[in-house]
C-alpha cells in the first residue's frame, strides 16, 4: 500500500515494514499483529491504513504519525482483503470465515456482515454502489453496498479469486491461474 510518502508491506514476519517513496529508505516497523499479515489498503486520502492477517483482527493506522488509532477483533478467522469506500468513512473485510464485514473503522463498528459466501473470501473492491468480493470458490460476487444483499454472483472462473476491481465501465477479476476476465452487465470477455 502507499499512503502519505510512504510504502507499506507486510508478510509472515507479523510486521508492517514502512519504506520511503522517495529513496526506498526503511523508516521503521509497525508491530501489533500477532500472525502474518495478509492485507494492507490505504484510504483514498491517503490519511489511513488498515491492516488485517491470520490472527484475524484489523487495525488502522495513521498513515502520517504511524500511530495505531484501533484495533478491530471481531472475524472467526483469518482476514485476507481490505477495500476503503470512495469516500473513507467505510471499511470492507474479507475472510476465511466466508464472511465480508462492513465497518466505521474510526470508531471500530461493525456496520453490517455479508455471509451468503461459500468459501473463504480472498479479494475485495468498494465502488461508490457496489463492493465486489472474490472468493476460494472461483466467484464473484456483486454486494450492494447499502446493504448486505448479494444482487449478482459471476461465474467463470476456475479457480481461486486473486484480485478484483470496480470501474465505471465494469468489474475486473483475476484468479491465481493468471486468468484476468472483465465483466459487463454480468457476461465476461477475456483479458488479454
Amino acid at each position: 500500500a502507499v499512503a502519505a510518502g510512504k510504502v507499506f508491506s507486510g508478510g509472515g514476519d507479523k510486521v508492517i515494514a514502512v519504506r520511503s517513496l522517495e529513496d526506498g529508505k526503511r523508516i521503521q516497523y509497525l508491530t501489533g499483529h500477532a500472525g502474518a499479515v495478509l492485507a494492507l489498503a490505504a484510504s483514498l486520502d491517503g490519511r489511513l491504513l488498515a491492516s488485517a492477517g491470520t490472527d484475524r483482527s484489523i487495525r488502522i493506522w495513521d498513515a502520517n504519525t504511524l500511530e495505531l488509532l484501533r484495533a478491530i477483533n471481531n472475524h472467526g478467522d483469518a482476514v485476507h482483503a481490505l477495500a476503503w469506500s470512495p469516500d473513507g468513512k467505510r471499511l470492507a473485510s474479507g475472510s476465511t470465515d466466508r464472511t465480508v464485514r462492513v465497518w466505521q473503522p474510526e470508531i471500530g463498528r461493525l456496520v453490517r456482515i455479508v455471509r451468503s459466501h461459500d468459501s473463504p473470501v480472498l479479494a475485495l473492491a468498494f465502488g461508490e454502489k457496489h463492493l465486489a468480493s472474490g472468493s476460494a470458490d472461483g466467484k464473484v460476487r456483486i454486494i450492494d453496498a447499502a446493504s448486505d444483499a448479494i444482487l449478482q454472483v459471476l461465474e467463470a472462473h476456475r479457480d481461486w479469486i486473486a484480485g478484483v476491481a470496480i470501474s465505471k465501465d465494469g468489474i475486473v477479476s483475476a484468479d491465481w491461474t493468471g486468468r484476468v476476465l472483465r465483466w459487463k452487465d454480468g457476461v465476461p470477455s477475456e483479458v488479454k
